[in-house]
């Protein structure tokens, strides 16, 4: 079996789980005819799926520094959250006075690692497409202060992405799958943290800007994939 086949099996497994545990009739309904869906489309029987439940598999919940040691501007952490909600995972600060401070992921260990390979790819493109929107500002706006628009431009661009994610999620049907396991939600809670205060950013309310870090946002192509490879 390869390692295609394996994930779409843990997926349809994944989807009878969450039939199986639900309270809520409608949404074990949803979740069944989801993962019989599933099974047509791709000629799965029903034996394949026992044969992969009688397997015990391990799930390991991690928590990864994505930050290595960068300054966390307050768009690292909103686009973390971005990510994180949709690869099934959760985002943290962990304050400390050494090293091991940062931005942190937390999930099972193959959600974990794709989310953080998104987020560097995303990280990329946002830092790049911010670049390249200031420095066409900056040749018709000389002489003008650009921290506000370049935050407006960011602010858009980060919607865009959300906006996209949403988009995919809706038209594919993908809201069954993407639900966090109980055991990430339980190391979660158990780390107790606290509300912080965010310091208001600076913002030159620039409409233009917005609109433009919009559609780059919603065009950011290293989503498509997230579903197929988790």
């Amino acid at each position: 079996m390869n390692n295609q086949n394996q994930k779409l099996l843990e997926r349809i497994q994944k989807l009878f789980k969450l039939a199986e545990g639900n309270e809520n009739d409608h949404e074990a309904q949803s979740a069944l005819l989801a993962a019989q869906k599933l099974m047509v489309e791709n000629g799965i029987e029903q034996s394949e799926i026992e044969r992969l439940s009688n397997k015990q598999i391990p799930r390991e919940v991690v928590h990864e520094n994505i930050t290595n040691g960068e300054r966390l501007f307050w768009w690292k952490r909103s686009l973390a959250r971005i990510i994180a909600t949709n690869f099934c995972c959760k985002s943290y600060i962990l304050r400390s006075t050494n090293d091991n401070g940062g931005l942190i992921f937390l999930g099972l260990k193959e959600d974990v690692e794709l989310a953080e390979t998104v987020y560097t790819f995303a990280k990329d493109a946002i830092v790049y497409g911010t670049s390249r929107y200031l420095a066409d500002f900056k040749k018709n706006h000389r002489n003008q202060a650009y921290t506000g628009h370049k935050n407006d431009y960011m602010t858009g661009w980060l919607s865009g992405l959300s906006a996209q994610y949403e988009e995919q999620v809706k038209k594919n049907n993908w809201g069954l799958v993407l639900v966090t396991d109980s055991l990430v939600l339980r190391a979660y809670e158990d780390l107790k943290l606290r509300t912080v205060q965010t310091s208001p950013r600076y913002t030159a309310n620039n409409q233009n800007a917005m609109l433009i870090g919009y559609q780059h946002g919603k065009a950011f192509n290293g989503i498509s994939k997230r579903i197929d490879e988790s």
